[in-house]
């Protein structure tokens, strides 16, 4: 009974030693690349901060991704108008 549990949806890779593969819950390597905002998004985002109609925080907030550089030119922007 326990080898039939084990077997259950596995591939079974050699059935005397007991060895079963899950293929659809290994864990792989995966490549995770972060979405960044287009530069004219970016620029829509420079102009809504400078209008006083949002925050860098809000931006980050509502799922926004910057690299680097725009975040630390948006966060300029931002100390340079309040």
């Amino acid at each position: 009974m326990q080898q039939a549990v084990l077997a259950d949806q596995a591939v079974v890779k050699d059935a005397e030693k007991g060895e079963f593969g899950y293929p659809d819950n290994e864990i792989q390597d995966a490549e995770y690349t972060k979405l960044t905002v287009s530069q004219q998004v970016f620029e829509q985002c420079k102009q809504n901060i400078l209008n006083g109609e949002t925050t860098l925080q809000d931006l980050c907030d509502n799922g926004y991704e910057f690299t680097q550089e725009q975040y630390a030119e948006l966060e300029t922007l931002e100390k340079s108008e309040s």
